[in-house]
């Protein structure tokens, strides 16, 4: 499935960050939507980075949320495409496995943060906090 899957947030008086979840694992992806969403985040899923990227042109999203191994064009792909195009999100790669060469290279290609597979629900929401403050205009 290519298109977007938009989970609603909760209604507060700043407006919500919006997040893009980019994994290719339905489970993965929707359970993730459920986590950030319940943080107060909204919430966009996306099955690859075509449908994302496409997406990113119209709306852009307050931190991509980036699966590192995805079929067809992957993690490392997109970022590459988002520095052509100029366009600068906080990135956060996730990765059911990864080496410190492959992690080097993904902070190197533009992750602001990696982490691997099962997720800690406190260290991915501290890692998304971090990289919005990170790059939010002073």
């Amino acid at each position: 499935m290519d298109a977007p899957d938009r989970a609603g947030s909760p209604a507060t008086a700043a407006p919500a960050a919006v997040v893009f979840v980019v994994d290719d694992d339905e489970a993965v992806r929707d359970s993730l939507q459920l986590l950030l969403q319940s943080e107060g985040f909204e919430v966009v899923g996306f099955a690859s980075c075509a449908a994302a990227l496409a997406a990113i042109d119209a709306a852009r999203p307050t931190c991509l949320l980036l699966d590192l191994h995805l079929p067809g064009a992957g993690g490392l792909e997109l970022l590459a495409m988002l520095a052509a195009r100029d366009i600068r999100v906080p990135v956060v790669m996730i990765t059911g496995r990864i080496d410190r060469e492959t992690r080097l290279r993904a902070l190197a290609s533009g992750a602001d943060a990696v982490l691997e597979k099962p997720l800690d629900h406190a260290a991915l929401v501290g890692a998304i906090e971090r990289v919005r403050r990170a790059v939010a205009p002073a």
